[in-house]
């Protein structure tokens, strides 16, 4: 009776001291295994998630420019700027002025080549606008064209003119009337008229009508009569530039600024919209054709003269005429920062020598960017810096073939 007393009394004092310290050391090191397993695949998300945002940013970036950069110089039919009446007559350096199909600005540079209009801060943009200054290791360009137009059918072109009369449109009669305008044209918009003999370019005086079931619109003024028998249409003017600038929250971001398209439109006022953010340099290289074989012999900076031949130097506009390709490079870095991830110790380059984030160099276009300057003597030589910091960074390229000079 006793020994089952004493056995029963044993069952229920628990767990020793000992076995109770084993018990909770064992806990703390799942726990904390699980807590890290946690904040690894946390951090490995966010660094997926910022990479993939990145990759998107970067691809809708390019994709943009290059169908803009692709459409450069295009004046319709006629496709010779030099046939193009420009009936807006504004400052060269705005961007309703067709006669430079593309225009570039190389970054520390005070003017676009070839307008010469002034480069930096406000004065880059029309219409009194106030904007930051481009960034200073970052370059810009401008393309101009006629945005053409869309087929539907075999035969059934959009904004086709009509021709009802001989004196549909010519200098003293400017109404011109069009077939299936699909595009939304507003008063004061810069638009043009071609066909295959030249073309017109205007500002659209008043909004677009009908008359007798056919659409109509009035032109400030036309050089001669359009017939659809030479594929006389009509269609908005697109003068574009891509920049980076700070936006509001002091991130550098890509801009596009195009002329204004909704009423009520100031013909020399540009519209600037962020594109998308976190991007640190736009570098472009033209591809110069100096052999004249519609192959690019080398890629320039906006300025710089040609090692080929000597007679091209990227200034005037016969210059850019022998443009047959660009090179876009973007340089990108993520929203957030990683450094700690990776054993980074701060941001004083004193007190991080052995970061992993030193040595890294990246090519963007001619441009060699490099964290202050280090490494010390890399081959090439850094020509760019960037700040500090523990953001992932990667560059994106592509080349435009520019189809529409002549």
């Amino acid at each position: 009776m006793n020994m089952v007393g004493r056995f029963s009394a044993s069952r229920v004092r628990g767990l020793s001291l000992i076995e109770l310290l084993v018990a909770l050391a064992l806990g703390g090191i799942l726990m904390g295994g699980a807590i890290s397993l946690f904040v690894n695949n946390r951090a490995t998300y966010e660094i997926t998630n910022d990479m993939a945002r990145l990759q998107e940013s970067a691809r809708f970036a390019l994709q943009l420019m290059s169908q803009d950069i692709r459409m450069a110089g295009y004046v319709g039919c006629v496709n010779d700027v030099t046939k193009v009446n420009d009936n807006i007559d504004l400052d060269e350096g705005q961007l309703a002025n067709i006669t430079h199909g593309i225009e570039g600005y190389e970054s520390g540079d005070a003017a676009w080549s070839p307008s010469g209009h002034l480069g930096e801060g406000d004065a880059v943009i029309a219409g009194g606008l106030d904007f930051n200054a481009f960034m200073a290791d970052s370059d810009g360009i401008t393309v101009r064209y006629f945005a053409g137009n869309m087929q539907r059918t075999a035969g059934d072109i959009d904004n086709e003119v009509v021709n009802a009369s001989p004196d549909d449109a010519n200098a003293t009669n400017t109404v011109i009337q069009v077939r299936a305008l699909n595009h939304d044209l507003v008063d004061g918009q810069a638009a043009a008229v071609s066909d295959c003999g030249g073309a017109d370019l205007f500002t659209v005086n008043g909004d677009p009508g009908e008359v007798g079931g056919v659409d109509t619109v009035n032109a400030s003024a036309l050089s001669r009569s359009y017939e659809a028998l030479n594929r006389a249409i009509v269609t908005p003017f697109m003068g574009v530039r891509y920049f980076v600038r700070r936006n509001g929250a002091n991130v550098p971001a890509l801009y596009r600024s195009t002329l204004g398209t909704e009423a009520p439109v100031v013909i020399d006022e540009e519209v600037a919209v962020e594109l998308v953010d976190g991007v640190q340099s736009l570098q472009i290289l033209y591809g110069v054709d100096a052999n004249r074989d519609g192959l690019p012999d080398e890629f320039l900076s906006a300025g710089q003269t040609s090692v080929v031949d000597a007679n091209i130097k990227l200034t005037t506009r016969n210059d850019y005429l022998s443009v047959v390709a660009v090179r876009i490079s973007l340089l990108l870095a993520t929203v957030d920062e990683f450094g700690n991830l990776y054993g980074d110790t701060g941001l004083d380059a004193a007190a991080d020598q052995a970061s992993p984030w030193d040595d890294r160099v990246y090519d963007v276009g001619a441009e060699r960017f490099c964290r202050n300057g280090r490494p010390a003597a890399p081959d090439p030589a850094c020509t760019r810096n960037f700040d500090p910091d523990r953001r992932q960074r990667r560059v994106f390229q592509t080349t435009v073939a520019v189809r529409n000079f002549q």
